[in-house]
């Protein structure tokens, strides 16, 4: 993996400092990924409720197409 640098204030870095368990870079990481997902959903139609729907229908063929090819 990459690494990646980033300039803070100093404040800001006396904070950080504060919470030295914490990974930043993975905070960082995160927080791209939360924003390419605003993105996309900013421009979605789907209600909550719809992708609430979607995402288990999607759950239950993936359940159906595994339990086909792993029988137990």
């Amino acid at each position: 993996m990459a690494n990646v640098t980033f300039a803070v204030s100093e404040t800001t870095k006396q904070k950080m400092d504060n919470f030295g368990y914490i990974n930043w870079s993975a905070v960082e990481q995160k927080v791209k990924e939360l924003e390419f997902f605003e993105s996309i959903t900013q421009k979605s139609e789907l209600t909550e409720v719809d992708a609430l729907a979607l995402g288990r229908k999607v759950n239950k063929g993936l359940a159906t197409r595994h339990s086909k090819s792993n029988p137990a």
